[in-house]
């Protein structure tokens, strides 16, 4: 009985072993999981964090999932095209150096990308309720002190 336990706990285990590296191995040939990114597309992602961290962008989230950062004239956006696959254009529209590039963004870093833009918006969230909680309290407390005053 107990070499019976033996070979059916390697069997599985094995069984295991090989469906987690089928699933791995077909993941990369559809999703591209190994994919490098070139120097240009690390770069706009590099800008794209910069800008989110900037306090002037304006950071906007449409309901197709398409994220918008804006700041001067400076306008980056990360849409999905595919399921796998995102583009992230970078338009500069100043007088004297006007560009408009388009980046295929592979899904795994498009994710971050989102995550990272996702976690500002919310952090940004926050701070706008705690202001409009700390006004409200404010204009109450001035109210009460007008009306004992009376």
């Amino acid at each position: 009985m107990n070499i019976f336990r033996k070979i059916k706990y390697v069997y599985v285990t094995t069984r295991m072993k090989i469906k987690k590296r089928r699933e791995s191995i077909i993941d990369n040939m559809l999703y591209g999981t190994d994919h490098k990114l070139s120097s240009y597309e690390e770069k706009s992602i590099e800008l794209w964090k910069t800008l989110i961290k900037n306090e002037k962008s304006t950071l906007l989230n449409d309901s197709d999932n398409t994220r918008h950062i804006s700041k001067d004239n400076l306008l980056v956006i990360l849409k999905p095209l595919t399921g796998v696959e995102y583009i992230l254009t970078i338009i500069n529209n100043e007088e004297n150096f006007k560009t408009f590039y388009s980046f295929h963004i592979p899904e795994k870093h498009a994710k971050d990308m989102i995550r990272f833009f996702d976690k500002e918006v919310a952090k940004i969230m926050t701070d706008l309720e705690n202001k409009k909680i700390q006004l409200i309290d404010n204009s109450i407390d001035k109210l009460i002190k007008k009306e004992k005053d009376v």
